[in-house]
């Protein structure tokens, strides 16, 4: 599943924040509090993949991802056969 980080957990890369960082922030706003039960609550989600042709068959395809993070579930069964059968869809 896609995993929100909290604080010292992003890497390098990333910019750091000295602030919430999402796992905080979308705790706090869901429950009210950051507190582990909050944090545990809202640590992993959902991401949504969805290709469509909104022209028809003559138009163009479009594929969006909601997530950044869905890679780092590729290793999970159902996402990664749900990634490659949206790539095998792709590239028909």
């Amino acid at each position: 599943p896609a995993s929100n980080l909290a604080e010292g957990e992003y890497p390098a890369s990333v910019a750091a924040s000295d602030d919430q960082c999402d796992l905080e922030f979308v705790a706090e706003r869901l429950y009210g509090d950051i507190s582990t039960d909050s944090l545990r609550r809202v640590r992993h989600g959902n991401a949504v993949m969805l290709t469509c042709k909104p022209f028809g068959d003559a138009g163009g395809t479009v594929c969006t991802i909601g997530s950044t993070d869905w890679v780092y579930a590729l290793d999970d069964t159902m996402v990664s056969r749900i990634t490659e059968n949206v790539v095998t869809h792709l590239n028909r």
